[in-house]
């Protein structure tokens, strides 16, 4: 029972829905707010469309190819084609949002985002680093660059991120998906990819 929860919790909390969550938070908590209700519509539906809505959909096509086994993905080779695919998923997002002007902070997230990706797919060559937790990661040190830059208060969203990235890592390490280095790998890279592109290009 405890298994089947956890393997529950794993798909409810996967790394690709994070990128939209963070879209979502960024216009509630920060001046973006103000912007027109119809201009953060149509931001959210393309970045629903890129993030969750085409990485989703390529799983049938590429089991259907026989690349990967199911939607775990259990194995490094498993994930090599979808990582990389995903990438440029992230990457057409971020020339999108870059073409039609869309506020910089988006833009800045949505390139982390896709470096965030990228770097995970060249380290899974060698090694299965947790992609829960670079994207659970990658979502803290939004919320920490939110916080530095602009003085937000977000402490609280905050503080929920960082037990969420708790109960992620425990899950993982429970379904013997990762060990405890590439939890931790998995969040610090997600972490300082994010506050770090973010932060510097601020600069």
């Amino acid at each position: 029972m405890t298994k089947k929860v956890f393997k529950l919790l794993s798909f409810v909390l996967h790394p690709v829905f994070i990128p939209l969550i963070g879209v979502l938070l960024i216009f509630s908590m920060s001046h973006l707010a103000l912007l027109p209700f119809e201009s953060k519509k149509a931001i959210v539906y393309l970045v629903a469309i890129v993030t969750v809505f085409f990485p989703l959909a390529i799983i049938p096509i590429l089991y259907y190819q026989k690349i990967i086994t199911g939607v775990q993905m259990s194995t490094r080779r498993e994930r090599l084609v979808p990582m990389f695919i995903t990438s440029l998923f992230y990457l057409f997002g971020y020339y999108i949002l870059n073409r039609y002007s869309a506020p910089f902070i988006l833009q800045q997230y949505m390139l982390a985002v896709f470096i965030s990706v990228l770097v995970a797919s060249v380290i899974n060559i060698g090694w299965k680093i947790s992609l829960h937790m670079i994207g659970i990661g990658g979502l803290i040190g939004l919320l920490s660059s939110l916080e530095h830059l602009y003085g937000l208060h977000v402490n609280w969203v905050l503080m929920m991120a960082i037990l969420v990235a708790g109960i992620i890592g425990t899950v993982r390490l429970y379904l013997k998906e990762h060990d405890a280095q590439q939890i931790y790998g998995g969040f610090m890279i997600g972490y300082a990819l994010n506050f770090g592109v973010i932060v510097l290009f601020n600069l």
